[in-house]
């Protein structure tokens, strides 16, 4: 990716954790803070691949 896109992309990934988190969810007995930030950590590695080793 540019750097022109990563703010964007970062925006994104940062919208998806928020969404997941304030959805509610509970898998596995497991909340949604939890899970919000693992779907943004796997959005962040989707997006961002040029940032990652």
């Amino acid at each position: 990716m540019t750097t022109a896109e990563s703010p964007l992309a970062a925006g994104y990934c940062a919208l998806i954790a928020f969404l997941v988190t304030i959805s509610d969810i509970e898998l596995l007995n497991i909340g949604a803070a939890f899970w919000g930030l693992v779907f943004g950590v796997i959005a962040s590695r989707m997006f961002e691949r040029g940032d990652y080793p």
